[in-house]
């Protein structure tokens, strides 16, 4: 009897001994897997702050890019207002002066030269009334960004951009506007304004699309800017081909829409971005100076978190088997 009792004793021993170890086991294996979420949790959070930053510095070239590029042309348009007299071809006195002399002479070469560069296209001078004197363009109309821009460099008496807009030949272009003052002086009430324009392709879409860093199978940038309540995308875009810039349009309200959230809350980092084709991304958006462009770069979250994503799934397994163990 005593000897079952004893049996009995040492059997629930036994059994406590063994459920002490598998509490001590699982307890183990909780403490494992609570250490590996929380080391997880914290890498992926200091990845995700280190691709939005190198997204701010990518974001940050290409504005210092562009702008650098936007104030080249500034300097070339002045160099017709400086340098070719084209003062005299919208100073009242002047013309009435030298009445029937084939004063736009003066500035041909300059604008054959600027065109030979640099690719300009239309190289223009309008007087303050914004009628074009050189050329006179009878059957020429200029896009409504052209006048926009020719009446704020005549308000302000300051080198405007007229904005990306198509041309007559259904290609995009951009231009500057400079003020023309008399004597070509920097000061004094303008009398006339300078204009040249651009085709966007190639120098300014290379600009926007070159991408600074590591080589990316996702990583683009590209151009957009607020049309009242919608977003425009400027650019051509690397994940749709068939996409047509000026004519690619969102609502600004979409829900979660990287360049909408940029416009609407808050430039630099965009936190919980979807991209045009509504895939997570990663991004940093800011706007050009000088212009309503609105640079973005942008990476997809599966490609930010492709090795960090590995490192889980090694971690899973490796709690996984302590634990069947």
């Amino acid at each position: 009897m005593n000897k079952s009792l004893g049996i009995a004793s040492q059997s629930q021993s036994g059994r406590m001994k063994l459920l002490g170890l598998v509490g001590l086991q699982l307890l183990i294996s909780v403490v494992i897997i609570v250490t590996a979420v929380l080391a997880f949790t914290h890498y992926r959070a200091q990845l995700k702050y280190q691709v939005e930053q190198d997204l701010l510095s990518v974001a940050e070239v290409k504005d210092q890019q562009i702008t650098d590029f936007l104030k080249e042309r500034i300097s070339d348009v002045e160099v017709i207002v400086q340098r070719a007299g084209v003062w005299m071809l919208v100073d009242p006195e002047v013309r009435r002066v030298a009445q029937g002399l084939n004063m736009s002479s003066s500035i041909t070469e300059i604008t054959r030269q600027l065109r030979n560069a640099y690719g300009y296209g239309t190289i223009a001078v309008f007087d303050a009334n914004l009628q074009p004197v050189y050329p006179r363009h009878a059957d020429h109309s200029y896009d409504d960004k052209v006048q926009d821009a020719l009446k704020k460099a005549r308000q302000t008496g300051s080198p405007q951009i007229a904005d990306l807009h198509l041309h007559e030949e259904e290609q995009i272009h951009f231009g500057v506007v400079h003020p023309i003052r008399a004597s070509g002086a920097l000061e004094g009430p303008v009398i006339g304004m300078a204009f040249i324009e651009m085709p966007a392709h190639p120098n300014l879409y290379r600009l926007a699309a070159s991408w600074p860093t590591t080589p990316s199978k996702t990583g683009e940038s590209f151009l957009v800017r607020r049309d009242n309540d919608r977003i425009t995308y400027l650019s051509p875009l690397r994940h749709d081909r068939e996409m047509r810039p000026l004519r690619m349009q969102r609502p600004l309200e979409t829900k979660n829409l990287l360049v909408a959230k940029a416009i609407r809350e808050q430039f630099g980092v965009v936190q919980n971005g979807i991209d045009y084709r509504g895939v997570a991304v990663l991004g940093a958006a800011l706007t050009i100076t000088g212009t309503p462009w609105v640079v973005v770069a942008k990476i997809d979250e599966a490609e930010a978190y492709a090795g960090i994503a590995r490192l889980g799934k090694t971690i899973a397994a490796l709690a996984a088997c302590f634990i069947v163990i």
